[in-house]
């Protein structure tokens, strides 16, 4: 008998159902006009924790089949609709080939921008409940920071996309490694440049220390002392 692995056929249970009992309603943003989208339910419960329980018991979601999300970006939420509907993010505006023949401040406003979107996706998918899209979200970054401009170099998130992580996730958040971890590449030139410029979030600061500490290790015994190896002659105005 043939061993069908790979069928095709699934149960009728299992299909996707379009009656209209069968969607939500979500209303994202603020003001009297927030965006709606009309969402299966199964799509959103099979993946979050957050709308499993919205539509799990006694509350007002269940019955009026309505989830209001007044804090939160419609782009976003829209970013995460295609990620659950396809599997994709729909975070990217230019192929690495068209960011190769710009400038670079234009490949600096692109890839800050879609690392604006990809890490604003993983806080909402954070509050969501929802692991794979927080994966997917940390695996975009990752393929952004392989993105080179004209002149060879990958950047870094803005200041504000750092903050916001920093807001929106917990401690020891994985997403808060990576960005330290992307810093803490950086000449350290560079990295007092990032945190001078701007106020950062004070957990991004003790986090990067913790990084550098890890990526930079001072040598034991005197190998680390810069002091003495280079020897009191050096600072000496009489020597």
């Amino acid at each position: 008998m043939t061993n069908l692995t790979h069928s095709v056929r699934i149960c009728i249970s299992k299909g996707i159902s379009f009656d209209a009992p069968s969607m939500l309603t979500v209303r994202v943003g603020k003001g009297p006009k927030p965006k709606e989208f009309i969402v299966h339910e199964s799509f959103l419960t099979s993946h979050s924790e957050f709308f499993r329980r919205a539509m799990n018991g006694k509350w007002a979601e269940t019955e009026s089949r309505i989830v209001k999300l007044p804090k939160d970006n419609p782009r976003t939420f829209a970013v995460y609709l295609n990620f659950i509907y396809t599997g994709r993010l729909t975070t990217m505006r230019k192929t690495q080939e068209e960011l190769s023949a710009v400038d670079c401040d234009t490949f600096i406003r692109h890839i800050e921008s879609e690392y604006q979107e990809i890490f604003e996706l993983y806080v909402l998918a954070e509050k969501l409940q929802d692991v794979s899209a927080k994966d997917a979200a940390l695996t975009a970054a990752i393929d952004v920071t392989q993105m080179e401009s004209s002149d060879g170099k990958w950047r870094i998130p803005s200041f504000d996309t750092c903050n916001n992580v920093y807001e929106g996730t917990p401690e020891g958040s994985p997403a808060r490694r990576l960005i330290t971890d992307m810093c803490s590449g950086l000449p350290m030139a560079g990295i007092v440049l990032y945190i001078r410029a701007k106020s950062v979030h004070k957990d991004f600061v003790n986090d990067l220390t913790t990084a550098l500490d890890k990526t930079r290790p001072v040598k034991r015994g005197h190998g680390g002392n810069v002091a003495v190896r280079n020897g009191v002659k050096a600072y000496l105005e009489e020597a």
